[in-house]
């Protein structure tokens, strides 16, 4: 878990309202697939 901590981001163009919270992230499933190729040397 990660501590969200609200910054400062100021603008004119429209009202910014911050809040603290957290952030989970849960692991997955990471599928890789290459081709079987050489690499070409110069």
């Amino acid at each position: 878990m990660h501590y969200i901590v609200p910054g400062a981001f100021l603008t004119n163009n429209f009202d910014i309202t911050y809040v603290a919270g957290t952030l989970t992230i849960n692991p997955d499933t990471l599928f890789v697939s290459a081709n079987n190729q050489s690499p070409a040397l110069q």
